[in-house]
This record gives C-alpha cells, structure tokens and sequence, in this order.
C-alpha cells in the first residue's frame, strides 16, 4: 500500500488497460480510464503556485515510447509550474517571438562591437558576459520566449549566488537583456528588475553575506595559514596580498615587469585600469623573497606563473579562486576571495592617513582616483609608497 505523499510511476499495461481505474501516476497526475474505456491524463494545480487550473489530455498512444513521452512531458509541466510559468501556454508562440537566448546573443554582438570599436574595457570583460549568460541564464531561460519570462524565473536563476557579487551581475545581463527586448517593443515589463528580485529572493535565499575581503584582524593568521601551502596558486594569493597589485596583473605577471635591482615591479600602461601610465610599485623583502623562490621554478619563462599547457602561456585567471574556493576556504573556514585583498589593505589603511596620505594610499592599492597628479610626482608618490606597504607586510607576516 503506497504511503501518502508517494506517487506511482504508470505502467505500460495499465497504460494500455481499456478497464475502470483512476490512481495518481506522478505528482499532480492522475490516470483515469472511465467505464466507456477512454483514458485520460487529469491535471491539477492549485493557487499556491499563481494559478490553478485543472486539465484533461488525451494520451499519445498505446506504446512504450508514447508512455515515456506522456510522463517526461507531465514532469516538465510540473518543473515549469515550480517556476512560476502556466505549462498550458509554454511556448504557445514558439515561432512568433525571439527567444531570451537570441535576445542576449543579439545583445552581446552589441558589446562585442563596443569592444572592437575601444567602447568596452576589455576582452575579458566580454568574455564575462558571454560565460554567465551560457552558464546561468542559457540552461533554464534560453528558449523561453523573451515575452513570456516572469521575475519568478529569473529569481530562480539567481537562488544559489543572489548574495554574491556574481548574483548581482548575473542579473544585471538578465536585464540588459531585457531592456533590448523592452526597446525593440517585444515586452512592456522589467522582469529583472532589481527590487523585485530582492524581494522574491529574501526569504528563500541563504542568508550568509559572503565577503570577498578578509576582516583586518585575522590577516595575520589567514597568512600564517596561506604559508603552510607551497603550491604555486597559494604563492600568487600571498603575492596579491603583500603586493596590493590586482588579481590580473598578477595572474600575467612577467619577468620583465619585475625589476629586482630597483627593487620594484612595473605594470606596463596597456595593462593597468586607466591605461594612461604606468604602475609602479615597490618591492618589499618579503615580495621579493616569494618572486626569488617562484624564479627557480619558472626560469626562462616569459611568464611569473607559467602554464605551457595554457595557450596564453600563463596560468588560468580563475587558478586561485578555484584554489580559495575549494581548497583553503574549507580546511580553514573563512570565507574570502583574492579579488578582495585589495580591500582588504584599503581597510587597514583607513585608520592611518594621518600617518599616509590618503592619495598615497589610494595609488599604493591601485585605485583610480582623480588628481593624484596634482598632490605628487610619480617619483616621490613612489617614494612614499615604500614606509606605507613595508609597514603592511609586517602587520601581514606578524610574527611568521
């Protein structure tokens, strides 16, 4: 005897039966074959999902293939129902109205062409694109028509990652998407909008606040830990750490950046944010001691952190996130990411500006801020970089 709640799966000779019987065959399914013999499918929802309604359909036939078919459609039905979309009229238009992915593909041709035309930042901003959309949005709103989609799909896209900052991106491309859609008078509505989200996602989503910084007073033993690893995505992350240099320029750090007899490593201005000069940052013992040791593994690269396997010849951006992720976050239990190192040193330094100056601290972390110009020549901001990032090293490397 079934117990309640469970739900039996229709076989095919009771699929094929021409005798009185009624039982549910899925979840919200019922099979009936009434006393004339005609067989039906009963579908019912109720309110609780946005809409209720009570269907009858015809099976496909009496085969096991039409049996297959009949459950796996039902089944879908019930994962759109979850979803907050009316399986009755899904993709009653299918040739009437673009579909989200070929919105968002018409969309990202758009910032292709920014970027082609020096519009965009980079190529790796678009890459970004292009990767969230097919990893995120493709999988449950691709071919979903662009008129049709609800704010309930979309909060159900960004359940998992709504309190991260890729939560936030994901769905600001879910509404630039959108708008494209909005403008070219195919929807009337926003279904991304920001509110909105929030507000179907505050309750149902985790409630952990990811940080992407560390807190200041746990960065001496977060290093300590960091330098019980020796593997090369451990040494980048404390690189990025003492250094304040930007994830990327890390991750493409050459040897022809890194000058030991000044003591100091220059990012060309092509690969800064502002691309206007270039970055200049100085060398501490301790930075050095970790490019000295990471020189005996990569002699005669071109590259600090060489991949030959890598087509750029360089180690893969997201190696240290990866290795954060799953790898050093855990064992430990924090929770942060190397894009947040720089923050945290900017919290460590807001305290001391009567000790630094604010525009020395500003350049030291490679934030873009208007004016520096006007407060100091390059050299002498370089110069009163040096007692400021020595000074975090050893608030760093404490008693290690």
């Amino acid at each position: 005897m079934r117990k309640k709640g469970e739900h039996k799966n229709l076989g095919l000779k009771q699929y094929q039966a021409k005798s009185p019987m009624g039982f549910s065959c899925l979840k919200y399914v019922r099979w009936e074959i009434d006393s004339s013999g005609r067989r039906t499918f009963v579908y019912r929802r109720r309110a609780k999902v946005g809409f209720s309604f009570e269907t009858e359909v015809v099976p496909s036939g009496t085969s096991k293939e039409a049996l297959a078919s009949d459950l796996r459609k039902f089944e879908e039905w019930n994962r759109l129902a979850a979803e907050g979309i009316d399986p009755r009229i899904f993709n009653a238009k299918p040739n009437a109205m673009p579909t989200f992915q070929e919105v968002a593909e018409e969309w990202l041709e758009t910032q292709n062409g920014r970027f082609k035309n020096g519009g965009m930042f980079d190529e790796k901003t678009y890459k970004n694109y292009v990767g969230r959309l097919k990893n995120h949005l493709f999988p449950k709103l691709g071919n979903r028509p662009i008129d049709e989609i609800t704010a309930v799909e979309v909060a159900n896209c960004l359940k998992q990652q709504w309190h991260t900052d890729t939560g936030r991106r994901i769905r600001w491309l879910c509404e630039q998407v959108c708008l494209r859609a909005m403008a070219s008078e195919m929807r009337d509505t926003n279904f991304a909008q920001k509110e909105v989200i929030a507000a179907l996602l505050t309750n149902n989503s985790p409630t952990t606040v990811h940080r992407r910084y560390i807190e200041v007073g746990m960065v001496p033993e977060v290093y300590s830990n960091l330098a019980k690893h020796q593997n090369q995505s451990a040494l980048m992350i404390r690189l990025m750490l003492l250094s304040c240099i930007r994830v990327e320029n890390v991750v493409k750090l050459e040897w022809s950046w890194v000058d030991f007899d000044l003591n100091r490593i220059v990012i060309p201005a092509i690969h800064t944010k502002t691309k206007n000069k270039d970055f200049r940052q100085p060398m501490t013992s301790e930075v050095e001691l970790l490019l000295r040791q990471q020189r005996k593994i990569s002699r005669g690269e071109k590259f600090v952190f060489a991949n030959q396997k890598s087509r750029s010849g360089h180690v893969s951006s997201n190696a240290p996130s990866q290795w954060i992720r799953n790898d050093f976050n855990p064992i430990y239990g924090y929770d942060f990411q190397p894009s947040g190192l720089r923050g945290t040193f900017r919290r460590w330094a807001d305290p001391k500006t009567d000790v630094f100056p604010e525009p020395v601290i500003e350049e030291t972390y490679m934030h873009v801020v208007g004016g520096i110009k006007s407060f100091y020549t390059d050299r002498e901001l370089f110069e009163q970089k040096k007692p400021l990032i020595q000074a975090w090293n050893n608030y760093c490397v404490g008693d290690l």
